[in-house]
């Protein structure tokens, strides 16, 4: 996430971006920034049932979800490292009906 989505999202939910950073985000594997936390399961911590709560302010990040992240990994990363490394992707309804296509 860059500096404007954080900006964005802490204002939507009335937060100051500190509390926002240290609530809702964690360092990316890579170390190159933040990403949104997962809840335990691998899911969206703004996922509600099918709704996102942040809808109108999403990071690119979610705008990519699922399909930027099928496209890089598909056919270069063993299924097991994928379900690993990105277990949210097995959470989602448009990658779950991806793998039902293939």
């Amino acid at each position: 996430m860059d500096d404007g989505e954080v900006a964005m999202l802490a204002s939507f939910l009335k937060l100051d971006e500190k509390d926002f950073i240290e609530q809702h985000t964690r360092l990316r594997w890579d170390r190159r920034g933040l990403a949104l936390n997962e809840r335990t399961d691998g899911s969206c911590i703004f996922l509600n049932k099918n709704n996102c709560e942040v809808q109108s302010v999403k990071p690119q990040q979610c705008k990519d979800f699922p399909n930027r992240w099928v496209n890089e990994l598909w056919g270069k990363v063993p299924m097991e490292n994928i379900q690993a490394k990105y277990p949210m992707l097995f959470n989602c309804s448009g990658f779950k009906k991806f793998l039902g296509e293939q």
